[in-house]
């Protein structure tokens, strides 16, 4: 028996995937991890309050200290070079993860011009080959529910309270198009947030956007820096929006959160992009379910879809028909299109 087995599945030493762990990721977060997923493991299997509360703010506990062990690596590794540019400017290469083979870049105005028409065109081609009459006659029609309980159909309007908290948690990214670099707004969010609080309860009462907001700044990047950067399909456009425009959607997204979990819409199986979830754990079910299936001797096959262009390709009046069916109506569905769908009215192309 065991020289059958050695034949037919012989042992083999097991190959170390796992990217190199960072040089400032010491054994004690590493030890908070693995407390955190625990945690989250549990709140998953009993779906309590309690228990998804003392997730979150472990959670909170050991994104702090994960912030504080990068802090004071960085700041020992510059005072370590004080007084040396020259090995300054090493550290702080290093720091950056600088790729060396970094393909050169066409930064033209007509370069730009030409990934505007291309991506514009692909949209263009990619609706003109859908054939309206046999696949979507039968979704273009927004299906409207009356009776939908609950409902809702406008903001809960915000506090300076919940400004401040908000600006707390965000990465202060800058985008060229605010009047200053976002790093002052949240270190100055206490002078700040009763202004900021008129306009953004003003924008979730009209259910409007200011034109000046809803301009980005569309950088493509290259998917793969191995890809080659001639052939403009090797491309996807980032858009970064003004940081005034993040707070909003900030906050049309945290009330949109609430009530959608409020009226249990989400997927059960549903792990990415949800606050307190993982991909881990959908990632542990999918293995467990396909070696259970070989261990019965059937085969599995699994189907993963890339739609392209996925939220580009987004009908508004099919999208204004499902948020009425789900119960959102009247502002929050016109704000919710414009947020999701419209937010680049003016667009600026660059690297």
């Amino acid at each position: 028996m065991s020289r059958t087995i050695d034949a037919i599945a012989p042992l083999r030493p097991l190959t170390h995937s796992r990217s190199k762990v960072a040089p400032w990721f010491s054994k004690e977060l590493a030890d908070m991890k693995r407390i955190y997923r625990g945690l989250e493991h549990r709140w998953l299997k009993t779906r309590s309050l309690f228990d998804q509360r003392q997730a979150r703010n472990f959670l909170k506990h050991y994104m702090t200290s994960r912030l504080t062990a990068q802090r004071a690596f960085f700041s020992a590794a510059i005072l370590s070079a004080d007084n040396r540019p020259k090995e300054l400017f090493r550290v702080v290469k290093s720091l950056l993860n600088q790729d060396q083979h970094k393909p050169n870049l066409d930064h033209s105005a007509s370069r730009c011009q030409e990934l505007a028409t291309y991506f514009s065109t692909k949209i263009a081609q990619i609706r003109s080959n859908l054939d309206s009459n046999n696949i979507i006659s039968d979704i273009m029609t927004p299906t409207i529910v009356i009776d939908c309980s609950p409902t809702l159909d406008s903001f809960q309007l915000v506090h300076p309270a919940d400004i401040d908290n908000l600006l707390e948690g965000m990465r202060p990214t800058t985008c060229p198009l605010d009047p200053c670099p976002s790093w002052i707004i949240e270190q100055s969010r206490m002078g700040l947030a009763n202004q900021i609080c008129e306009v953004i309860n003003a924008s979730l009462q009209q259910g409007h956007l200011p034109g000046s907001l809803k301009e980005a700044i569309i950088i493509p990047l290259l998917k793969k820096p191995s890809l080659n950067p001639s052939c403009l399909n090797n491309f996807h456009p980032v858009s970064n929006l003004p940081f005034l425009s993040k707070i909003i959607e900030r906050v049309v997204a945290s009330q949109l959160q609430s009530f959608l979990e409020l009226t249990d819409y989400y997927d059960s199986f549903q792990s990415g992009f949800r606050p307190g979830n993982g991909t881990e754990t959908v990632l542990v079910a999918l293995v467990d379910d396909l070696r259970k299936e070989l261990d019965r001797g059937r085969m599995s096959l699994l189907v993963l879809l890339d739609l392209s262009a996925a939220f580009d390709m987004i009908d508004h009046d099919i999208l204004l028909g499902r948020l009425s069916e789900m119960g959102l109506r009247g502002t929050f569905s016109v704000a919710l299109l414009f947020l999701g769908g419209q937010i680049t009215e003016s667009t600026v192309w660059g690297f």
